[in-house]
């Protein structure tokens, strides 16, 4: 089987464009019958779009492409949001791309960093006493910041 080509930037347009005005289906999060049936037929309708104009492409390469973008979206904008509140170190990243900003409009509630108290990497948020972590072989061990007790 030969390898398909990637989307052009006109493409990737299309599919985010769609996938905004059609939202309310394509980004629910609800899991049922109907709405599965509904999402499938509005990834059927773009894939008859890209047809129109001369795009071949199968309706589940689209909707998979897309899910890809997303999740490169999230990476980028998570790692560039990181890197903004470091120290300086390093070189700068690159901002991330208007496609990137786009999809992440289009399902902001994907892209909001959760907060657990469970997550060990809450511990320097929720306990200031703590100074540094020491990693050995087989045990983590926390030191105590003097100045806090």
């Amino acid at each position: 089987m030969q390898r398909k080509e990637n989307f052009t930037i006109e493409e990737k347009a299309l599919v985010v464009q769609f996938v905004s005005d059609n939202r309310d289906i394509l980004e629910n999060k609800a899991n049922n019958t109907r709405l599965q049936k509904s999402r499938r037929d509005k990834w059927m309708e773009l894939t008859e779009k890209m047809a129109a104009t001369g795009i071949k492409r199968d309706w589940k390469d689209i909707r998979g492409a897309y899910q890809r973008w997303k999740l490169a979206a999230k990476k980028t904008i998570s790692c560039y949001r990181k890197h903004a509140t470091g120290t300086g170190g390093g070189p700068a990243l690159p901002e991330p791309s208007g496609l990137d900003f786009t999809i992440s409009e289009i399902c902001p509630e994907d892209f909001v960093e959760d907060e657990n108290p469970h997550d060990s990497d809450s511990l320097r948020r929720t306990n200031p006493t703590l100074n540094t972590v020491e990693k050995s072989e087989n045990e983590v061990t926390y030191e105590l910041d003097p100045t806090t007790g």
